[in-house]
């Protein structure tokens, strides 16, 4: 389907693999050590107790990719599974999508988050073939809406009370990029 994004960054090898369950135990470790920061952004980190949750996470993964709604990669850092980066919410009619990542603390602030969007944005403006993809970050997740500003993704709106995380709603700040 497309090169394996690869890049390095600080004597790290970096790899965009296509998410599969070798992956699992490693995602889940991730999850695991990260658990407290985690939940405060993202919904389903709670939902995942075991290898196994990751694991049937990964299948419905698979078969969403199989349906083409869905393009997930795992963020491999010297050849471990320290996060996820994917396209959902992929509209063949309309032509856009948006992207959710999360990496493991003992990885951040090197720019891999940044150099994973900046891939998976070519993939899906030259591959895919989409007109816009958007990026979706709390309000108040500061290194989140980072990400996208470093690579000049424009901030179009800021929705109210727009995810649930543990009994709150949250406002989410909307950043997009068109393919020109």
């Amino acid at each position: 389907m497309f090169d394996v994004p690869e890049f390095e960054l600080n004597n790290q090898k970096i790899t965009l693999e296509m998410t599969n369950e070798e992956h699992a135990a490693g995602l889940y470790e991730a999850i695991d050590n990260d658990r407290e920061n985690m939940r405060k952004w993202l919904p389903w980190v709670d939902d995942m107790q075991s290898i196994e949750d990751e694991q049937d996470f990964i299948q419905y993964a698979t078969a969403e990719m199989e349906k083409q709604k869905l393009l997930i990669l795992t963020i491999k850092v010297d050849d471990k599974p320290m996060g996820l980066i994917d396209l959902h919410s992929i509209s063949n009619v309309s032509k856009h999508a948006s992207v959710g990542y999360w990496l493991s603390s003992k990885v951040q602030g090197n720019g891999i988050t940044t150099k994973a969007l900046a891939a998976i944005t070519n993939l899906g403006f030259n591959i895919l073939h989409l007109h816009k993809i958007m990026v979706l970050a709390a309000v108040d997740n500061y290194k989140s809406k980072a990400v996208p500003e470093r690579l000049d993704f424009q901030h179009e709106a800021t929705l109210k009370q727009h995810i649930l995380v543990k009994d709150t709603f949250m406002d989410v700040d909307v950043y997009s990029k068109i393919n020109k």
